[in-house]
């Protein structure tokens, strides 16, 4: 009778983990302005994270089931086999399933996590991109106006003819240009699409914003690792080997007659490999949290770079207008100076991005 209850309890898990089933992926609205924020929560409920969430659903149901077997299972034995089996089933089972448990809850926030720095990086990189091609299209359309007036002066014989031919392959050159970045505009759109659950060739509207901004000012280190160590799922599975790997020792060493049990010395090793992975990969972690904080540093360091880059491209594009003005050089120039400046602000912003997102993993 005991059996037929197993099996029932066997067939019912079975069949709920075949049946699961899966939500339509959470998507962003096509029709209306997207903010960050909108496209964070998105993300955060998409099609992968609800795999997540069936997976915990079926490993917990698993981890009942173990319980149950394990409260009911018969302490009498006949064999060293069965008495290992036994042991197995109440202390060893219960306790591995239990592990991928919570193993899955920490990957879906590390999941949840990677999705929403991912699509930061996506969204700013789009916004930066658009404001790219609004400075390609005022540029063209600058040299177009200039080209305009340079024609009337060539047919008046007050303008050379090849400042005219300059300027059409400087537009030719810009034009190309803007193709490019229209191309970069549609590869980023699909991107962000995709992870906001969207048709691919959806049209891309989102809501202008500056950039977060984290100070690095007083980061406790230890503080980080500490934190670090406790939410990464690859550590935790370390250590539930290392703790798996103690009892199924155990059970081997006392579930036998026998002055050497049979597996004894693989267990052993077995055991011994476990502590090892587990030191490196908290050793290793403590390696890429140093590392990480003086990559943040740098970074930080490059906003200041970049910032000091632009206000210097400012001041030399206000002495360009005073000369283009002044007839003291041409339109191309100080097209230039003006692209050079509007480029030196999106690398500015770009450099506060890549500081951000370097945070938002160093604090993951």
């Amino acid at each position: 009778m005991k059996k037929i209850m197993n099996s029932v309890i066997a067939i019912t898990i079975v069949i709920s983990v075949l049946i699961a089933s899966s939500c339509a992926v959470s998507a962003a609205p096509i029709d209306k302005k997207v903010t960050l924020g909108q496209a964070l929560e998105v993300v955060s409920k998409n099609n992968s994270i609800q795999l997540f969430e069936n997976q915990i659903a079926n490993a917990q149901k698993r981890l009942d089931y173990a319980k149950r077997k394990a409260e009911i299972a018969d302490d009498s034995w006949n064999t060293d086999d069965e008495r290992a089996e036994v042991k197995k089933v109440k202390e060893l089972i219960p306790v591995q399933k239990k592990d991928a448990l919570s193993i899955l809850l920490l990957q879906k926030n590390e999941k949840i996590s990677s999705l929403k720095i991912d699509t930061t990086k996506a969204y700013f990189e789009y916004l930066f991109t658009e404001e790219k091609m609004s400075s390609q299209i005022n540029s063209i359309n600058r040299l177009n106006n200039k080209l305009k007036i340079l024609k009337d002066q060539v047919a008046a014989g007050s303008q050379l003819k090849s400042v005219v031919e300059e300027t059409e392959v400087a537009i030719k050159t810009a034009e190309q240009q803007k193709d490019l970045i229209e191309r970069d505009l549609s590869s980023l759109a699909i991107d962000l699409n995709s992870l906001l659950g969207r048709p691919l060739l959806s049209n891309i509207n989102l809501a202008k914003q500056d950039v977060p901004m984290y100070e690095a000012n007083n980061i406790d280190t230890k503080e980080i690792l500490s934190d670090r160590e406790s939410k990464s799922s690859s550590i935790l599975k370390a250590l539930n080997d290392w703790n798996e790997a103690k009892i199924e020792y155990k059970i081997i060493n006392f579930s036998s007659t026998k002055m050497i049990p049979d597996g004894l010395e693989e267990a052993e090793d077995k055991l011994l490999i476990a502590e090892y992975d587990y030191n490196k990969l908290l050793l290793d972690e403590e390696n890429n949290v140093m590392t990480e904080y003086n990559e943040l540093l740098n970074l930080r360091d490059d906003i200041d770079i970049k910032e000091m880059e632009s206000n210097f491209n400012k001041k030399q594009m206000d002495i360009t207008k005073a000369k283009y003005n002044n007839g003291y050089i041409n339109i191309i120039t100080y097209n230039d100076s003006i692209q050079k400046y509007e480029d030196s602000v999106i690398a500015y912003k770009r450099a506060k991005l890549d500081y951000y997102l370097a945070s938002e993993k160093f604090h993951k």
